[in-house]
């Protein structure tokens, strides 16, 4: 898993063993001085296949080093020849016996072992003519001046597939190439003066095969050339060439071919630039021509024909630099379209550069695309056109007036691909257009071919590389030189899709092919390193190594606050491509993608703790997302670290916190002092009102009951009813008077407490159930109480509940014991009673609380308990047990109570 890295001074290694984080470290590995190898200017590494200890390295000598990795010595292999001059070394093989193959560049193919080399006299076999200049699917094809066998030019103009398969190359300057795939090489077609076979020009226009297996040729300036093959080996025999001669009337109308085209009938038609259109005559071997005449309104529109198309109904559409030609086969006459500025239903541009025919439109609609009148949708019908033009207050125009290509795939879609526009998509529906350009992932907005694979993706050839389109998602993919393109830059109509998938596209420095299923993504996640740090501009690689190493923050000082990262995606697929992300945690809020950039400066960092975090993607964009990290502080100034805010404070707090506490304290003296005042006058208000209560009220409330029993004594002959009256009277003021001392204990400070109600209900208990036969007895009762200070509320609230509880527990339960259970936990407090009786009636047998308000509780004694329990915000629950019995629960957190609280 290392990398070695060969430079012009020796040799280096990025160790993978020494990670101590997610960067990796560099650190000179065999540095390859004199005393180390002969030479230290590395050309060339090698590890062979099933040898993992040495390391063979080429450099500039007449030997070849081999490296032990393990103990670091070198040893060389020489070559035994008395030549002067130093043998190139080329490439390094090992056979499977062992035995070392080394190609040289000037001295033939050596090969040894142990410590010498011997040249190979066997016999041997070149090949040449395939230059792959990427690592991937796509194949590039370029000239190279010291191989023979390669694409004799560059600039690639035509490119065609016979029927055998052989793909035949049209260039600019170098004439016509057949590329045999089998072997991998060309062979060239070229102008040669003096042989008056060859090609009649090196610049090729156009390429086409006709029915007979032969292939024809145009050229810019040579006419045109007819190219008989053997039907076997697919050898060119001979060559007819087709000039324009002024005095044969049927030669051809003009040397400059522009376009070629055979149609339905296998009847070849060939376009010029300047004479016209012209008809092959087989039998004749010569040449009908249609020109352009002034005077003669069915003629051609114009002599430079620009491209040449057949309709489903065998008519010929001809687009020239002068308008459109339809051209009737079977009446032999022409109808011309030219703009007209004053009928929008005219041509837009009389420049034509591509005719189309929708194949959705039953023959109905033809597309014609001008150089710079944007696009025409031709209705047969009405014989009309209909303009569709850049509008720039129209989102949904078209984008751009020149059309270069266009396209309709198998869904039926229309692309049209634009020069400086970018990629356009026509709606049927609405007649509109969206339009994809640079902003949208194009790489370039110049659009010269367009291909369809076979799972509906769009392959586009531009003048920024090759792009990938997903109709469905309206994502690109784009492809350029790094990957193995023959360039950035496209030729217009250069492009061609074999049968069985094959595409090519052709450009200025050759020819690329590919098949599209071939071409994946780089599916490895590259790892990601922080290869350097620098503050202001000055290199700290110690800094940077401790920290990696020791995997601690690294630590700057606040003037250390202009700092830079370097890092890197290690995946060498195609780096250039590599893309990255950096946030620095504390400081950046969000990652901040920054392309291929892979540094990052950071100015007047104020002291604090970061992390400088960065990810990285592959040429194909799967990201790396933990990526590596560093960890950093900027240590602060000593006046702005914590020990100096602290002491600054205390100094600061310290000259005053003894006046305020002096302050305080007289303050808290006088709170304390006014809070006993107003306890000790709220608890003698308090015992004043219970004395004058007892005092007034209860001597008229005794004198009442008296005068009752002697009343009712002295009228014992009274009617029933007089009888009935007195009771209630005597019975009311009885009731009047225990209510007086239930209010007048209430309102007494001393019985605050809440031991004071246990006690009270204690006493009022056993007064209740005395002589009744049932048995009472209280449970829960501690010291602890005595510290539970309640409101006069609460005292009273909770006597009354539990009173009437016991009264219904005498009057209905039929029992024979009663307890009273009184528990305490912190502030929060619970009081049942239970007895043994008959139990409660369905309708009451609840465990939750039950809703007094809505009248579900019968009885104004049991409303009242629940009313009085929700006063006291707690729950009240009744429920009967299984063996017989009821329990009345009181539960509730009670309130903390301030001396001068005024509920006391």
């Amino acid at each position: 898993g290392n990398l070695w890295i060969g430079t012009a001074k020796g040799l280096a290694c990025l160790e993978k063993a020494d990670l101590r984080s997610p960067a990796l470290r560099i650190f000179p590995g065999h540095p390859l001085k004199s005393d180390l190898l002969e030479d230290g200017f590395i050309r060339g590494i090698y590890s062979l296949p099933g040898d993992e200890r040495h390391l063979w390295i080429r450099t500039g000598s007449k030997a070849l080093n081999r490296l032990d990795r393990e103990t670091g010595t070198v040893q060389q292999f020489y070559f035994t020849t008395g030549d002067k001059e130093p043998i190139r070394i080329g490439k390094v093989f090992q056979d499977r016996e062992g035995n070392l193959w080394v190609l040289t560049e000037n001295s033939g193919l050596w090969y040894g072992h142990a410590a010498r080399l011997k040249n190979w006299k066997g016999e041997t076999r070149s090949y040449s003519g395939k230059q792959n200049r990427g690592a991937g699917p796509f194949v590039a094809y370029g000239h190279d001046p010291n191989d023979p066998h390669s694409l004799s030019d560059d600039a690639v103009t035509a490119v065609w597939e016979d029927r055998s398969g052989i793909l035949w190359v049209g260039t600019r300057r170098g004439g016509l190439n057949k590329l045999n795939r089998r072997r991998n090489r060309f062979r060239h077609y070229a102008h040669t003066p003096e042989h008056a076979g060859s090609l009649s020009h090196n610049v090729v226009t156009a390429i086409l095969e006709d029915d007979q297996g032969a292939l024809w040729v145009g050229t810019a300036g040579g006419g045109l050339n007819r190219l008989f093959r053997d039907h076997n080996t697919g050898r060119v025999l001979r060559t007819r060439l087709f000039r324009h001669d002024p005095r044969n009337p049927g030669s051809l109308s003009h040397d400059y071919v522009t376009a070629l085209y055979r149609d339905q009938s296998g009847n070849l038609w060939v376009g010029t630039l300047g004479g016209g259109l012209n008809r092959y005559d087989p039998e004749s071997h010569s040449f009908v021509h249609y020109r352009h005449h002034p005077g003669i309104p069915n003629s051609l529109t114009g002599d430079e024909i620009n491209t040449i198309f057949e309709d489903q109904y065998g008519q010929l559409w001809i687009g020239t630099n002068s308008g459109l030609t339809r051209f009737d086969r079977f009446t032999n006459t022409f109808t011309r379209y030219r703009h007209d500025p004053d009928d929008p239903h005219t041509l837009s541009d009389n420049e034509v550069w591509a005719i189309f025919e929708d194949h959705y439109s039953q023959g109905r609609t033809l597309w014609i695309g001008t150089r710079s009148g944007g696009l025409n949708r031709f209705d047969r019908s009405k014989e009309q056109f209909i303009r569709y033009t850049r509008r720039y207050d129209e989102p949904h125009s078209l984008s751009n007036q020149a059309i270069c290509v266009i396209y309709q795939d198998e869904a039926g879609d229309l692309w049209f691909g634009t020069y400086s526009g970018g990629l356009n998509k026509f709606h049927r529906e609405t007649e509109q257009f969206t339009f994809y350009t640079e902003r949208d992932g194009l790489p370039n907005n110049m659009i010269f071919g367009i291909l369809e694979d076979n799972h509906g993706m769009l392959w586009l050839s531009t003048n920024g590389g090759l792009s990938r389109f997903n109709p469905r998602t309206g994502v690109f993919k784009n492809y350029d030189i790094y990957d193995g393109l023959q360039a950035n830059e496209f030729t217009r109509g250069a492009y061609y899709k074999c049968p069985h998938g094959e595409m090519f596209f052709g450009g200025i420095h050759g020819l690329t092919s590919f098949y599209p299923d071939s071409v994946v993504d780089n599916p490895h996640v590259p790892p990601v390193a922080i290869t350097a740090f620098s503050i202001y501009g000055e290199p700290a690689p110690e800094k940077l190594g401790a920290a990696l190493r020791e995997g601690k923050p690294l630590e700057l000082s606040y003037r250390q606050n202009f700092i830079a990262f370097e890092f890197a995606a290690l995946d060498f697929t195609n780096p250039g491509k590599n893309r990255y992300a950096y946030k620095l945690e504390g400081f950046d809020a969000d990652w901040i993608y920054c392309g291929t950039r892979r540094y990052v400066s950071y100015t007047n960092l104020p002291p604090g703790r970061y992390t400088f975090r960065v990810k990285g993607a592959n040429n194909d964009g799967i990201w790396n997302t933990e990526g590596a990290a560093l960890t950093l502080v900027v240590h602060p100034p000593f006046w702005r670290t914590w020990w100096f805010y602290l002491l600054t404070g205390a100094l600061i707090l310290g000259g005053g916190i003894l006046g305020y506490r002096s302050s305080v304290q007289r303050k808290l003296r006088r709170a304390l002092e006014l809070e006993r005042v107003r306890a000790e006058e709220n608890e003698r208000v308090r015992t004043k009102a219970a004395h004058d209560f007892h005092d007034e009220l209860g001597h008229k409330l005794t004198r009442i009951s008296l005068f009752t029993e002697i009343l009712k004594r002295r009228l014992n002959d009274a009617p029933v009813e007089i009888q009935e009256y007195l009771s209630r009277i005597g019975e009311t003021a009885k009731g009047l008077s225990g209510g007086m001392r239930d209010f007048i204990w209430a309102l007494d400070p001393e019985k605050d407490s809440l031991y004071e109600v246990a006690i009270r209900l204690k006493d009022f208990g056993d007064e209740l159930f005395d002589k009744t036969g049932i048995a009472f007895r209280v449970e829960g009762i501690t010291g602890e109480m005595e510290h539970i200070r309640l409101s006069m509320d609460w005292r009273r609230h909770l006597t009354l509940i539990f009173k009437e509880a016991m009264n219904n527990a005498l009057k209905h339960a039929d029992c024979g014991n009663v307890t009273l259970t009184i528990a305490l936990e912190q502030r929060r407090l619970r009081i049942s009673l239970t007895d043994d009786g008959k139990g409660l009636p369905p309708e009451l047998n609840r465990e939750t609380p039950l809703d007094a308000e809505n009248g579900r509780l019968p009885g104004n004694g049991l409303r009242n308990m629940q009313v009085r329990a929700e006063t006291l915000r707690g729950k009240l629950r009744f429920h009967s047990h299984g063996a017989g019995g009821t329990t009345v629960e009181f539960s509730a957190e009670i309130p903390l109570l301030k001396a001068d609280d005024p509920s006391l």
